[in-house]
């Protein structure tokens, strides 16, 4: 079983990676090969997401198939923000950003789908495999954490319920609130557990 500690080691390194990877090919200056490549981080944060909560619940990762999560996928990766996707928000930073805050964008939409794809498998095993789960909602526990987040430490809710947070916004896991201060940022996660 995959613990949220595991979670939170692998998600520092894969951050970490992106970096690395987003300052190598932002030097290079090919927007289509930046595309690409962002994508590629996208959809493997995605896929990362479902597989972390498939063992964290002591699923076989293989259910990932069986699930068939790939319109969640597509949805998660052209979700409008400010009535841009994400290939929008990526060309538009290309031109506008420097290497850092194309690192911090090109994070933030990989935290963004990571929580996605972990919440999409969860209501996909309730929709197939009846299974019913409840959401809990952690900080990385540090001086970083903004209040509004603070707030919401260990609260449990039902899968399909929103975190409420002290300001009014709210959102079904992390990278999904409505006010983009609130997500941008963000190293909050969930774990997940059935009952």
């Amino acid at each position: 079983m995959r613990t949220r500690e595991q979670i939170d080691k692998s998600l520092k390194a894969a951050y970490a990676e992106i970096d690395n990877i987003v300052a190598l090919m932002f030097t290079k200056k090919n927007l289509t090969e930046f595309l690409s490549t962002t994508e590629d981080i996208l959809i493997n944060g995605y896929v990362r997401g479902a597989k972390d909560t498939l063992e964290m619940l002591g699923r076989d990762t293989s259910e990932i198939d069986e699930l068939s999560i790939i319109p969640e996928l597509q949805a998660a990766l052209n979700k409008p923000i400010e009535g841009m996707d994400y290939t929008n928000r990526i060309v538009l930073g290309f031109f506008e950003k420097s290497t850092k805050q194309m690192q911090n964008l090109v994070g933030n939409e990989y935290h963004r789908v990571y929580n996605e794809g972990a919440y999409d498998i969860v209501k996909k095993l309730e929709q197939y495999k009846n299974v019913f789960a409840l959401k809990t909602w952690h900080t990385m526990n540090d001086d970083a954490v903004r209040d509004t987040h603070a707030y919401l430490e260990d609260e449990s809710v039902d899968i399909d319920a929103y975190f409420y947070t002290w300001d009014g916004d709210k959102a079904r896991y992390p990278g999904d609130f409505e006010r983009p201060e609130n997500n941008i940022g963000c190293r909050c996660v969930l774990t997940y557990s059935v009952f």
